[in-house]
């Protein structure tokens, strides 16, 4: 008597077509963009995330890198988790929910960025701040928690891309 196997590989070819035209059609952006830079009180989230993204020698503030460096860390888990989700959904959505699904991800360690000191990477405040800052959110970069919430993503169409 023969045995058959047969193999379903439909969501792996679906998987490997949509990973090809990752570069083509999508791009992610994640920061402080558009309506969220404002502040209440004055300012602009995006110019304060900016300070303390690259540290400011004039303002003393040191490199507390809330995005470059938090999805720089996080970026093989960004990705097993994306890969993991598309699996879990079957890759409804196409290819524009794959992107939606990395915004999202980002989004997540950026906000635990702020939540756990950069990772316990962050400089400590300085004892000046701590003083200012009793009362308040001990944590750097989360005052008000403005910027924090100043924080999103969205998928844009590229341009002029094949």
């Amino acid at each position: 008597m023969e045995t058959k196997v047969k193999y379903n590989f439909d969501r792996l070819n679906t998987f490997a077509k949509n990973m090809e035209s990752f570069d083509k059609k999508y791009i992610v952006r994640v920061g402080i963009m558009g309506a969220k830079d404002h502040r209440g009180g004055g300012g602009s989230n995006a110019t304060i995330g900016a300070a303390h993204e690259y540290g400011s020698f004039s303002r003393h503030l040191p490199v507390r890198s809330f995005l470059r460096g938090t999805l720089a860390r996080k970026q093989n888990e960004i990705i097993r988790s994306a890969k993991a989700l598309a699996w879990q959904t079957g890759f409804h959505g196409g290819i524009h929910a794959m992107f939606e699904i990395l915004g999202t991800l980002c989004v997540r360690f950026v906000l635990e960025a702020f939540d756990s000191s950069g990772f316990s990477d962050w400089p400590a405040l300085k004892k000046s701040t701590i003083k200012r800052k009793i009362g308040q959110n001990p944590q750097p970069l989360v005052n008000t928690g403005q910027m924090r919430r100043a924080v999103s993503f969205d998928v844009k169409a590229r341009s002029g891309r094949g």
